[in-house]
């Protein structure tokens, strides 16, 4: 599919993060050009995740051993033959001349009519050896048997339609997997993508704080500063270098949660070449609560659980009703070899239950609780949905409102960093006055940042409450690394 292999020789693995992914918001900061590396697309980095992810081989799993006991459940429907041979030897009499009768061999003789004398006046008690002791004898039957199911209380049928209802819930419990994945996919791929912003802001930080140092020094060998002044740009700026260094083992921490999801190693140079925006359909909250219990992947495998527990009830109680089965039988018998004399069989069992002390009653409660408990279960999944649904519509709006804040928080802070910077120059400003300033823009880029990942994942929430998180409802934007435009 994917990925070219390079090496990297400076890191094992790295991620650019293009501009454009923040532009024009932090368009200041810039980011590598990184064009010689093999790029990473969402869709691929799903992809990745959706070969190693155990829920979704799971889900497969359970569909195929529905599908298979859907097979199974139909093939009862149908007629059974069955072959067998066997072989016997006896010396019982009433086996023995059965076994003769079969094969069509049995004579007068084996009544022991050698043994009567109608002279004889003892004639009536005499015992005739040939019958009571007719010695070994030795049978082979075999036989083709054809058993036809023609009714049985609709137990075969329930079977069928409960298998299908488990395919339906298996089929939506691998969606949900499915939906699940790509929202964990998203949290890594954009998660790393916003630690990268995080340390080009650490880096933009580090720049002015550097800045700073030489600022002062300057100003303090001229004299127009004290010496505190010149100590405490150094001091400031050992902790920004400490911030640096944070944002980049969050970085680091990011990478290896996008590793562990999709299978890369830790030698493989990558470039996330995409900015994601999930794209919410058209409607207000009451849609999206009635639209999340009609399209939700969990709620509908529930739904199907249900039918299912339906046909279980079903079949406990078929066997409340008489059961009507035909069985064609054709034998062969010989005393030496297979085949031999045939013979034909035709019969028909009804059979019917009429007391079990219990037992069926005991069968039919069972599954009616079933059914009583995944009903119950339906309930309680809707109502939390519908709680989540409202949640998320609120977090929605809150982190889009945060991101509108945050933009024009930028600009202000800018310009408050740049006005106070003349006036420590002019020295009509202190250090400590610039520092302050200069942190909350840190803090406004940094918060923005954090904005734009919580808008990102608060909206790719609500659709897959709605069941609707696909890669179509995911807008996806090329981004161009090392392109920078000022606000």
């Amino acid at each position: 599919m994917m990925l070219n292999k390079h090496k990297s020789l400076a890191i094992s693995l790295m991620i650019v993060l293009g501009s454009s992914a923040f532009n024009p918001l932090l368009a200041d900061i810039k980011v590598s050009a990184g064009n010689n590396l093999p790029s990473l697309t969402f869709a691929e980095a799903v992809e990745l995740s959706a070969t190693r992810a155990p829920e979704l081989a799971k889900a497969q799993a359970q569909i195929d051993q529905a599908v298979a006991l859907k097979k199974q459940a139909k093939g009862n429907m149908l007629p059974r033959l069955h072959a067998d041979i066997e072989g016997s030897q006896s010396n019982n009499p009433l086996n023995v001349f059965g076994m003769k009768l079969t094969q069509g061999n049995a004579t007068f003789g084996d009544f022991g009519f050698a043994e009567f004398n109608p002279a004889d006046p003892d004639v009536l008690s005499i015992k005739p050896k040939d019958l009571n002791d007719p010695g070994s004898y030795h049978n082979i039957s075999s036989r083709l048997q054809l058993d036809i199911p023609v009714y049985n209380g609709g137990k075969i049928s329930g079977y069928v339609d409960m298998a299908d209802a488990y395919i339906g819930a298996a089929e939506k419990g691998k969606e949900y997997s499915r939906q699940k994945l790509i929202l964990d996919t998203l949290k890594a791929y954009e998660g790393v993508r916003s630690a990268s912003a995080f340390v080009d802001v650490a880096a933009l930080g580090q720049k002015a704080a550097k800045s700073y140092v030489e600022i002062t020094r300057k100003t303090y060998h001229e004299g127009l500063v004290s010496k505190s002044d010149m100590l405490l740009a150094e001091v400031n700026l050992g902790e920004v270098n400490l911030k640096v260094t944070e944002a980049n083992n969050f970085l680091r921490n990011t990478l290896q949660q996008l590793r562990v999801l999709t299978g890369t190693t830790n030698t493989e140079a990558t470039q996330l070449s995409e900015e994601v925006t999930p794209l919410l359909p058209d409607g207000a909250l009451p849609d999206f609560r009635q639209e999340a219990v009609n399209a939700n992947p969990g709620v509908q495998a529930l739904e199907k659980k249900i039918q299912a527990n339906n046909a279980a009830v079903k079949v406990a109680k078929a066997d409340y009703k008489p059961h009507f089965n035909i069985m064609l039988r054709q034998e062969w018998n010989d005393e030496n070899s297979i085949g031999g004399d045939s013979s034909y069989t035709v019969g028909g069992v009804l059979s019917w239950d009429l007391l079990d002390f219990g037992v069926r009653s005991a069968s039919v409660s069972k599954s009616a609780a079933e059914l009583a408990q995944t009903r119950a279960e339906l309930h309680q999944a809707q109502d939390q949905l519908a709680v989540q649904v409202d949640k998320i519509w609120y977090d929605v709006l809150f982190a889009s409102e945060q991101v509108e804040v945050r933009v024009k928080g930028i600009g202000q802070a800018r310009e408050a960093e740049r006005l106070e910077r003349l006036r420590y120059e002019q020295g009509v400003s202190t250090l400590t006055q610039l520092l302050a300033v200069q942190t909350a823009l840190d803090k406004a880029r940094a918060d923005y940042v954090a904005a734009r990942y919580q808008e990102t994942m608060q909206r790719a929430a609500m659709l897959f409450v709605l069941g609707k998180l696909d890669l179509e409802s995911l807008k996806t934007t090329n981004s161009t690394p090392g392109l920078s435009t000022e606000l």
